[in-house]
């Protein structure tokens, strides 16, 4: 279980970045929050990291497991009747706890480089103006890593990447920063825990041009 885990780790007595990244390394090897049953949501709770008997106790009395744990919010712990400096404390440290980590490639040690591969496939150009120097595309933009860190099989597209186990998953945060106009019309996300590889596809619309014209 997580507790046993990451409980016996010295440097997670304190909240601080350094205990942060322990603590999550050591949740990956075990279990991650979103996984755990109310005694293991419990056990954690009573640990000195994000320990809090008061909400842990609430939590095990209205059956809270990791994965309504990981989404309840400031609401619905205000319905249990706790103590307002207990809820905002607990969202901050459990935000910061589930943000993922770093990626971390297989074989590679976290002060190493990490890689990730990326592609562009361009489907068609259109909207040409050779005034106004500019041009429309639609365009995917691919990407394939190796982490870890993955914990979970996800599959998913648009909003229901950022809920659920998904929401947990490292993937690259990406713009379009040349682009005058960008629309994402498609996100997907592949996460493959046995082989511990990440699938990010994206479909974009977007309108370029060259820099400096009017």
């Amino acid at each position: 279980a997580f507790g046993a885990g990451a409980i016996r780790v010295p440097m997670c007595a304190a909240l601080n970045p350094i205990a942060l990244e322990v603590t999550k390394a050591a949740a990956v090897q075990c279990k991650h929050p979103y996984q755990m049953d109310g005694e293991e949501v419990y056990q954690m709770m009573t640990f000195q990291m994000m320990g809090d008997p008061v909400l842990a106790d609430a939590f095990v009395a209205n059956l809270i497991d990791g994965a309504i744990m990981c989404g309840i919010d400031a609401a619905a712990l205000a319905g249990l009747a706790l103590p307002i400096g207990h809820i905002i404390g607990f969202i901050t440290v459990r935000d910061k706890f589930l943000m993922p980590s770093p990626l971390l490639n297989r074989g590679r040690t976290p002060v190493e480089q990490q890689s990730i591969q990326a592609a562009i496939t361009v489907v068609d150009v259109y909207g040409m103006d050779e005034v106004m120097f500019e041009f429309k595309a639609n365009f995917y933009v691919l990407f394939h890593w190796s982490d870890v860190q993955i914990w979970a099989h996800c599959q998913d597209r648009n909003e229901k990447i950022d809920e659920g186990e998904c929401k947990y998953m490292w993937r690259p945060e990406v713009t379009f920063s040349n682009a005058r106009e960008s629309e994402v019309l498609l996100r997907q996300l592949w996460t493959d825990p046995e082989d511990k590889t990440g699938t990010y596809a994206m479909m974009v619309r977007g309108r370029e041009g060259r820099r400096g014209a009017a």
